[in-house]
């Protein structure tokens, strides 16, 4: 230990995985695990010489997980011991070292929370403050809960109650989005400084309900809700919902047949362990997170590829490897190939499974939601996967699984005009009818094809600053080698109403997106349209301002009698009269100076009649015209050169066949679970976090997010 050097900022401590693959301590296959002294960062004791070849670090404490022969209490904490390991690889007893430094850095890496485990205490450690010894205030009149209303003088709100569980006074909260509310419970806290308050609709007879505390402005838990609420006469035994709604039964046998369905509940199933077969253990509610993992390495390209840079990546990124997330999944990677954590779990019969904490964390460090442990959306957490690994260079996720969308949109003096689209996942939505009634209903997927490239009206689509009657149609410009839909199977009505369709979708297993290809004789260039000039000069022989003309001819795509309607009705000389009445002052002055009076008004329109600005504008205008000019040369042949390179290179037909789906149990996907599903070989295999099957009757229908492979 001469050589060792204390840190002089003592870094955050990892006690929980291998920084270099995902096994964690405490499984039957990992009992220890080596703590760099120097930089905080934990190791299996195979990719300890890994650590020590980029890093030349080479002092470690070790911490040894002693596995008892008879263990009665499932939860109990295993035995530990430690010891260091120095440079020479000797043992060295941490009760031998003399106190000091050393010894005191020492004890504060083996009483570290690990920071793998943080983020779960945080979340399930809310604060207990004013529970055990709250001073209660009893109330002068008894509370009556059927009969209830704000208490607030003039107060009429008999919803969104909260009551003070300390003089048990009940005022409104705050006004949220369908919700009223006069945030009379806050001020009540701001004159009296009482601030634990519980959301009356909340309380449940298992002692769970909605509690807030004004003082640190978080939620909080009351392990002695009962008690609390006995005080002011409430049994909270009593409050209990005894019989479930006609509405709330028909979603309870909907989401059993979901889970029967999607889990293959009734299936005798196979257990699989080994290779290309090794599940994700769930570390609290991180299924979205490990069905979104299993789905992206089981596209060949990017896990060949994450396989094959493993190394490289360690050793560029060892320093920041928790916030990096592309060596976060080459580490998930390693573990998947290698089957490491595929061996059976005694107890269970389930795998023992990898760890995803330190993706997940990593995750977190730029995206909030996924520092804690709530549920998430997979689809979100996919794509912002995608986009750290894509902001850290790793271009074949991008190359595989790029789609360009084109809009080509239709109009009142809009001959053609496309608008193009590059994303990583294809949304179709489920007919909106559908998703507001609550009942099971059978739909294809080439029915929601063809809606997709419907032409669909467009509201509030804007040409030349005018409102016109305007159109859409969706093409796809550009085909991937590997496709990402997402079912949009719910809708968010308002927000304590968000509705997931009960449907079966069938024909998912091949898809024939061809009717969407872009037609390329047809729509690739990007047509204008172009001023009559014979049109133009008879409108100008027949008295007609050259400007107006000009500007009315390309919104009617010079139909000589709309155009001449135009200028001629009420609205627009109105409108024209009033913009010269009110720069009148500003255009006379303009026009004394040489400017022509269209560019005085419009140089004053906008500088909002600003004379001295107005006068800049109109002597810069021609020279902005001829620069604007130029740049519009330039993005066309842009675009063109883009357009030539996506048809050389989409050469597919758009027909697709299914590799992999997640699919989703629960009312909507910020809850419930998610299992993945994937093929290998002429075999498909669930992913159910670490149960892994070989799946008798993959869920094809009640899929939410699906990957395909062309088949070109």
């Amino acid at each position: 230990m001469k050589t060792f050097i204390i840190p002089s900022i003592y870094p955050e401590i990892h006690k929980t995985e291998c920084m270099y693959c995902p096994i964690s301590i405490g499984t039957e296959i990992n009992d220890k695990l080596y703590i760099c002294l120097y930089d905080g960062q934990s190791f299996c004791e195979e990719c300890l010489h890994l650590h020590q070849e980029v890093s030349k670090h080479q002092n470690y404490l070790v911490i040894h997980e002693i596995k008892e022969k008879e263990e009665k209490e499932i939860f109990k904490e295993k035995k530990k011991e430690y010891w260091i390991e120095n440079e020479n690889k000797e043992r060295i007893n941490i009760e031998s070292l003399e106190e000091g430094k050393i010894k005191e850095y020492i004890k504060y890496i083996i009483g570290s929370t690990g920071i793998e485990k943080k983020v779960r205490e945080n979340e399930n450690n809310k604060r207990k403050i004013y529970t055990e010894n709250i001073q209660q205030i009893a109330r002068s009149k008894k509370l009556d809960l059927n009969n209830i209303k704000c208490e607030e003088e003039g107060c009429d709100i008999k919803d969104n109650l909260w009551l003070n569980l300390i003089d048990g006074s009940v005022y409104c909260g705050r006004e949220q989005m369908m919700i009223k509310g006069h945030s009379h419970a806050l001020k009540h806290y701001e004159k009296t400084k009482r601030p634990l308050v519980v959301k009356i609709g909340t309380i449940s007879s298992d002692g769970t309900a909605d509690i807030y505390d004004y003082d640190k402005d978080e939620d909080v838990k009351d392990p002695l809700l009962k008690e609390h609420l006995k005080f002011y006469g409430i049994d909270i035994n009593k409050l209990t919902k005894t019989q479930l709604s006609l509405d709330e039964i028909a979603q309870e046998a909907a989401l059993k047949m979901e889970r029967d369905r999607i889990e293959e509940i009734g299936i005798e199933h196979k257990l699989c362990f080994g290779p290309y077969k090794t599940g994700i253990k769930n570390s609290g509610n991180t299924c979205y997170a490990a069905a979104g993992v299993q789905l992206i390495i089981g596209i060949t390209e990017i896990r060949n590829k994450l396989k094959e840079e493993y190394q490289n990546l360690i050793k560029k990124n060892w320093k920041g490897i928790e916030y990096h997330i592309t060596t976060q999944m080459a580490k998930l990677v390693q573990g998947f190939i290698s089957g490491k954590c595929s061996k059976e779990e005694e107890k269970t019969g389930n795998q023992i499974g990898m760890s995803i904490i330190g993706l997940k964390q990593g995750l977190g460090h730029y995206y909030q939601m996924y520092k804690t442990n709530e549920q998430q959306d997979s689809s979100e957490f996919i794509l912002h996967l995608i986009d750290r690994m894509e902001e850290e260079g790793f271009k074949e996720i991008k190359e595989n699984l790029e789609i360009i969308i084109k809009n080509e949109i239709k109009g009142e003096g809009i001959s053609i005009n496309i608008t193009r689209e590059k994303m990583l996942e294809m949304t179709l939505d489920i007919p909106y009818k559908v998703l507001i009634e609550r009942k099971h209903i059978n739909l294809y997927m080439e029915d929601i094809i063809k809606m997709y490239g419907n032409i669909t009206p467009i509201e509030g689509y804007q040409k030349n600053g005018r409102y016109i009657n305007a159109t859409k149609r969706i093409r796809i410009g550009k085909f991937p080698k590997y496709l990402l839909i997402k079912l949009e199977r719910q809708i968010i009505l308002n927000y304590q109403d968000i509705r997931k369709v009960d449907a079966d979708v069938f024909g998912m297993e091949q898809i024939d997106l061809s009717i969407l290809k872009s037609n390329d004789n047809e729509h690739e260039k990007i047509e204008k349209v172009e001023v009559n000039q014979e049109k133009l000069e008879l409108l100008i022989s027949m008295g007609f301002n050259e400007l107006q003309a000009k500007s009315t001819l390309l919104i009617t795509n010079n139909d000589i009698e709309e155009t001449i309607i135009k200028l001629t009705s009420e609205d627009f000389n109105e409108i024209q009269n009033t913009i010269k009445d009110k720069y009148k002052e500003g255009i006379t002055i303009m026009k004394d100076m040489g400017f022509d009076e269209e560019i005085c008004q419009k140089a004053l329109e906008k500088t909002n009649g600003d004379i001295e600005k107005a006068i800049i504008f109109a002597a810069t205008r021609e020279e902005e015209k001829e620069e604007e000019k130029e740049e519009e040369k330039e993005v066309e042949k842009e675009v063109e050169k883009e357009v030539e390179k996506e048809v050389e290179k989409d050469n597919r037909s758009g027909k697709y066949e299914i590799i992999g789906f997640i699919s989703h149990i629960g009312a909507n996907v910020n809850c419930g679970h998610y299992v993945c599903h994937m093929k290998q070989g002429n075999e498909w295999i669930m992913f159910n976090d670490n149960k892994v099957y070989q799946s008798q009757n993959p869920p094809f229908t009640r899929g939410y997010l699906y990957l395909y492979k062309s088949i070109d």
